[in-house]
């Protein structure tokens, strides 16, 4: 093959390759516990990770009653999620052992009601997850010290349909039975075909 053919195939091939290299800069990312997807294009199949900055709450376990109160929890920090919690421990003193509580705030679209995938991944070592105000998954039973929390392994799917523009995604984690702790996974969010 003469050597300009081959050039103009790599050309060809690098200019295919841009757009979606393009597109993976723009998939939105959680900034200070909020994740933004009002501007997405949900007219077809969509699949968001859920990745970027979560509250996150040291050796405290809220629940969505919690973060009503007038009295409102303050985050110890902005986690950076998919992590092992002990990555933080430049920030603030976490040990492998411990619990803590995730969260996050997601913006759909305008009106968006149709049905949402959520692909739940393991955490370790157990996890209690609420969506809104409903206990919607759970691994295991999460504890506050050894003894009370049963480990367990096993990632989920579940389907939910959105009754607001607002999603308030909480995960109460525990570990105490792995030697690094906490939401080292991505957690994906999408229509409900695509997941």
């Amino acid at each position: 093959m003469p050597a300009g053919s081959k050039s103009t195939i790599f050309l060809c091939l690098l200019l295919a390759a841009l757009p979606v290299e393009a597109q993976r800069q723009k998939d939105p990312v959680a900034i200070k516990g909020l994740l933004d997807l009002r501007e997405l294009n949900t007219a077809g199949k969509f699949a968001v990770m859920l990745n970027g900055e979560w509250e996150f709450y040291w050796k405290r376990f809220i629940t969505p009653a919690g973060f009503k109160s007038d009295d409102k929890p303050v985050p110890d920090l902005y986690a950076n999620v998919p992590a092992y919690w002990t990555e933080y421990s430049d920030r603030i003193k976490v040990t492998p052992d411990g619990f803590a509580t995730y969260r996050l705030i997601v913006l759909l679209p305008r009106f968006y009601r149709q049905s949402l995938g959520l692909n739940i991944p393991v955490f370790d070592s157990s996890f209690e997850l609420w969506i809104n105000d409903s206990l919607f998954y759970s691994n295991g039973q999460p504890g506050k010290e050894p003894g009370t929390e049963q480990p367990g392994y096993r990632p989920g799917f579940k389907r939910f349909t959105p009754v607001s523009d607002t999603i308030s995604i909480i995960v109460n984690v525990s570990n105490f039975s792995h030697r690094r702790g906490g939401f080292w996974r991505p957690m994906v969010i999408g229509s409900f075909a695509t997941i």
